[in-house]
């Protein structure tokens, strides 16, 4: 018999003791205070508030700014769910939902870049991100509505091309 709800809970907590790790101190998990994560992560890169009532701390890692690791927290500010969100999977996931900027800015945090173009693509703006180890730049385009139109993955292991940035 499959039980996809108790393998969606171990692997939510692998990757919530994961990423917990990387912030020093004992791993965090669910159920921990918003208190608790900010004593131990610091002063978040971002914060924002979500549909259900409660609210999104990012966690940017500095300088490379390769990570985005997202915690979210239930209206009574426990942790609910955590993960590091700057993959290729979540850039092409936002392409295809066509998400908004707002929703990118929740997911990803800011830019690295951000510029506009003189065409019927009014923005794009560029994350750096980590794909199995190599340097990525995943540029997303945005229409004149504020969507995602298209996603690109480049390859930013020269970094000599700095149109993006």
């Amino acid at each position: 018999m499959r039980r996809p709800g108790l393998w969606a809970a171990v692997l939510a907590s692998v990757l919530l003791a994961a990423c917990a790790s990387t912030g020093g101190g004992a791993a965090l998990k669910p159920g921990d205070s918003r208190d608790a994560v900010q004593a131990r992560w610091g002063a978040p890169r971002g914060q924002y508030d979500l549909p259900e009532g409660g609210k999104r701390l990012l966690y940017i890692n500095q300088p490379i700014a390769t990570e985005t690791y997202v915690f979210d927290f239930d209206a009574r500010d426990r942790l609910v769910r955590t993960e590091q969100s700057r993959t290729r999977e979540r850039f092409e996931a936002a392409g295809k939902a066509q998400w908004h900027q707002s929703e990118v800015l929740r997911n990803f945090g800011l830019p690295a870049g951000r510029d506009k173009v003189e065409r019927t693509e009014p923005a794009r703006w560029s994350y750096r991100f980590l794909d199995n180890r190599y340097p990525r730049l995943a540029v997303l385009h945005f229409g004149t509505t504020g969507q995602v139109v298209r996603v690109e993955i480049l390859d930013d292991s020269e970094r000599t091309d700095d149109r993006y940035l």
